[in-house]
């Protein structure tokens, strides 16, 4: 089986009629592979990545990461599973100004403990956020915040964060989406380093130049899977 296995995936809203959003979808998505789901505004993308994330439940359709059945879950299983298998990168970055760079990234160890059995001590956590740190390229701007930083650089503060509690994939949602293209290409090396060292990527974007450098495209539009360059 796949790592990540979707089937017959639908999620509609009831609202004064029923609309549908995903319509029957079905994926796989092995180990090591570097995605990039593409489609127009309203496409579906978001959504995807949100059952992808264990944001969002599917209306009707399984999802199975890593042979478990996520509909099985319950809430507070699907939070622990979220928070050590998958890391969120954004386009915004959704980084707390009042914390430095370190200590958004060790926040998410703080998470973390909140739903493990298995706590992270204060000092491993110190520990593995500054390594986090360094694997991006930030070993000079740990104690910075945000607003002290350029926008690629809180970008790559982001990823630290979302790679500090070593997860299986990483969604990003147009990580690059408010950087220029020489920034842009710096991020880009960031995550394909982390895609060569054995993390899962997936990427929501818009933009080709991004997408061309991942191994495989999946394209939406309607709701539906229209191209997969699997």
């Amino acid at each position: 089986m796949s790592y990540i296995e979707l089937n017959g995936i639908n999620k509609y809203f009831e609202v004064a009629e029923r609309i549908n959003v995903l319509k029957d979808i079905s994926l796989r998505i092995h180990h090591g592979e570097m995605i990039a789901i593409m489609g127009p505004s309203g496409s579906g993308k978001s959504t995807l990545l949100n059952i992808l994330g264990l944001l969002d439940r599917p209306s009707l359709g399984t999802y199975f990461l890593d042979d478990k059945d996520m509909s099985l879950l319950k809430e507070k299983e699907r939070a622990f599973t979220r928070n050590k298998n998958i890391g969120f990168v954004f386009q915004n970055f959704n980084l707390i100004n009042e914390l430095s760079a370190l200590e958004n990234v060790k926040i998410n160890l703080q998470f973390y403990n909140l739903y493990s059995k298995k706590k992270v001590t204060h000092k491993e956590a110190l520990q593995r956020s500054k390594d986090a740190l360094i694997s991006v390229g930030l070993e000079d701007h740990m104690y910075k915040r945000p607003l002290q930083l350029s926008g690629g650089q809180q970008q790559r503060v982001a990823i630290a964060r979302a790679i500090v509690n070593n997860p299986s994939f990483i969604l990003a949602d147009e990580p690059t989406g408010a950087l220029d293209s020489n920034t842009t290409e710096e991020i880009m090396q960031v995550l394909k380093r982390l895609n060569q060292h054995g993390n899962t990527i997936i990427i929501v974007t818009h933009n080709t130049d991004v997408a061309n450098q991942c191994n495989r495209i999946i394209e939406l539009k309607d709701g539906e899977i229209v191209a997969d360059g699997a």
